[in-house]
C-alpha cells in the first residue's frame, strides 16, 4: 500500500508545472570580461565590451539565440531602443536576427533595451537586456512560449500554486509514513 501511496506522490509532484515567471538576472559588469546568459544552454547571448566608459557594447548568438535588429541604414546590426520606448519583443513584434561574432550595438554606449528571442521546438522565448555600455542593468526571460515580454518587467522566481503545494504536502506525507512502517517493520523482525 505504500509503495502505491509513493509512487502516486512522486507522479503527481512530477508532472505539476511551475507557475510562470519571468527569469533573468540584474547588476552585471561585462566591462572588462564578457557576460554570456540565457535560460536555454543551447541558446546563449554573450555581451562584451571594449572597457571604455562611452564605448558601445557587443552581442554575440549561439544556437537558436537571435536579437533585435535593422538594416535601415546598410547591413543588419542589432538595434537598441530607448527605455522611454517600452520595448515589447514577441509574436509578430519586430525582427531579430543572429550574429555569430561579436557585432556592435550601435548607439547602446547609453541606457538601451535589446530584444531577445530564442527557439525550443516549435515555440519561441521573448526576452529583454537593459543595459548602457558595459554594464548590465537587468535582463529578463519570459518563460511561457509565444509571449510577448514588456522589456523591464519585474523578475520573479516561481512560486508553486496552492494545488502544487497540496500535493507536495501530500508526498511528504506519504515519504513519512514510508519511513514510519519500515521503521515499525525492521523493529518487529529485531524483537
Amino acid at each position: 500500500m505504500y509503495k502505491v501511496l509513493a509512487t502516486v506522490a512522486l507522479l503527481a509532484f512530477a508532472t505539476v508545472p511551475a507557475a510562470a515567471a519571468i527569469v533573468g538576472g540584474t547588476n552585471v559588469d561585462f566591462s572588462t570580461k564578457p557576460f554570456t546568459f540565457g535560460p536555454d544552454p543551447l541558446s546563449r547571448f554573450t555581451l562584451s565590451n571594449s572597457g571604455d566608459f562611452f564605448s558601445n557594447a557587443f552581442i554575440r548568438t549561439t544556437g537558436t539565440a537571435q536579437v533585435s535588429s535593422d538594416s535601415i541604414f546598410g547591413p543588419l546590426t542589432p538595434s537598441v531602443f530607448f527605455p522611454s520606448a517600452l520595448l515589447i519583443p514577441g509574436p509578430n513584434v519586430g525582427k531579430f536576427s543572429s550574429f555569430a561574432s561579436a557585432t556592435e550595438i550601435p548607439n547602446s554606449s547609453t541606457e538601451s533595451l535589446l530584444g531577445l528571442e530564442y527557439s525550443k521546438g516549435a515555440d519561441l522565448f521573448y526576452g529583454y537586456a537593459l543595459f548602457a555600455g558595459g554594464f548590465l542593468d537587468s535582463y529578463g526571460f519570459e518563460t511561457i512560449p509565444n509571449r510577448a515580454i514588456v522589456a523591464g518587467s519585474p523578475i520573479t522566481t516561481a512560486v508553486p500554486e496552492p494545488s502544487t503545494w497540496a500535493m507536495m504536502i501530500l508526498g511528504f506525507a506519504g515519504v513519512g509514513f514510508m519511513a514510519y512502517r519500515r521503521k515499525n517493520n525492521v523493529a518487529l523482525s529485531n524483537a
